[in-house]
């Protein structure tokens, strides 16, 4: 029987069989899946013939694979209790024959009438693939596919090496129909459902790049510049802590882009008034014409490094970091300039000021800043005067 064929019939007998993110058996909406419950052993059976259903396996094979801890003088006598118990689960109010024995071997039937989660997702994936169908159907295709997977293949089992391979597979699948998805709705311009469609495969591969990538570029396109910030620096951290590794160039490439989005909207927004907050780029370029400036007028401007650090030296959260800014450009005078290089590090750029006035400044600084950070947080603050000219 062809898979499509399987695939269209979910009526009464059928055996429906769910193994992405959550393994469930149902037969006419009875979940069968939870009888026996107490014997973990005739599942993993079921589970070990349904994942390789296209090959014969010996019992002792079996046995060996699922419990190599137990030494059977019989193995063969030892799997039949557990057969038997399988098979009268599974045909129960049937004539199906679903584990069948030939030549010293137990093979699942492929012909016998029932409906597999992943071979569907496997086949709507394929069917995209290759397909040369208008757009709209291949995004239909593909959705179809995206919203079988709850998550990785029989997560239950999920430290046996015989679901390794499996696992890896229909994960690499998921991860290509969600690239090849957001790839569609990108030539249509559809960014909100590249953020729906990321969002939702970031909560099952959390460490997956290309999530990431599509994510973020999409936040970008939507003006949705905060959010954007927030996630670049979450999945930074995350990814220095959990895996220790730094962001990619791509993801790095995109957050240079949304900080010159950022910067524009700086220059167009921020009030007359007071200090101005900029990014790291635009900081260094008006570094560049305050030295030149310098060089010319013989009032040199000085650079303020404010290192923030946490009583455990843990980095500062992105909100905290964001809070004291806005107190530095409520404390600096108009003309200075700040930037965030990162959560626990600012620099700021004093004009007309020579390094002893600066010294002066960043004390005052120092005593304002400490009362209005929150308590519990035991920050520290260590400063660095560097000459402009230097």
């Amino acid at each position: 029987m062809m898979v499509m064929e399987r695939f269209k019939s979910t009526a009464d007998n059928c055996l429906r069989i769910f193994t992405l993110g959550r393994f469930e058996v149902y037969r006419n909406d009875v979940q069968l899946s939870q009888l026996a419950s107490r014997s973990s052993r005739v599942w993993d059976l079921f589970k070990y013939l349904l994942t390789y259903r296209d090959r014969s396996s010996t019992p002792e094979a079996i046995i060996e694979t699922l419990w190599p801890q137990h030494n059977y003088a019989d193995m063969r006598k030892a799997l039949r209790t557990p057969i038997y118990r399988l098979r009268q689960i599974l045909q129960n109010d049937s004539d199906e024959q679903y584990i069948l024995f030939s030549q010293g071997c137990y093979i699942w039937n492929n012909q016998a009438h029932y409906w597999l989660d992943t071979d569907e997702f496997e086949n709507l994936i394929k069917t995209a693939q290759t397909s040369e169908a208008d757009p709209e159907t291949l995004i239909d295709l593909y959705l179809r596919a995206i919203n079988l997977y709850h998550g990785e293949y029989l997560p239950e089992n999920l430290y046996a090496d015989w679901t390794i391979t499996q696992r890896n597979y229909y994960r690499r699948l998921f991860l290509e129909a969600v690239d090849a998805l957001a790839g569609l709705y990108k030539a249509q311009q559809r960014h909100h459902e590249i953020i729906n469609l990321c969002e939702k495969a970031i909560a099952l591969e959390p460490f997956e790049e290309i999530l990431h990538n599509h994510y973020l570029e999409s936040l970008i396109n939507t003006g949705r510049h905060k959010q954007a910030k927030e996630h670049y620096q979450q999945i930074t951290q995350l990814f220095y802590t959990e895996l220790g590794v730094k962001s990619s160039p791509k993801l790095q490439q995109l957050y240079r882009q949304l900080q010159n989005k950022t910067g524009q909207q700086q220059l167009e927004e921020q009030p007359l008034d007071a200090a101005f907050y900029c990014t790291p780029e635009i900081f260094a370029s008006i570094c560049n014409l305050e030295r030149r400036r310098g060089e010319r007028t013989k009032q040199p401007a000085v650079i303020g490094k404010l290192t923030l650090v946490t009583e455990n030296a843990h980095l500062l959260s992105a909100g905290l970091a964001d809070n004291v800014v806005e107190i530095l450009l409520k404390i600096l005078r108009k003309g200075d300039v700040v930037t965030k290089n990162s959560n626990d590090r600012l620099q700021i750029l004093f004009s007309n000021l020579d390094l002893q006035q600066a010294k002066v400044v960043i004390s005052r600084i120092e005593k304002q800043l400490k009362p209005k950070i929150p308590q519990g947080c035991h920050l520290t603050i260590e400063t660095e005067l560097l000459s402009a000219k230097s």
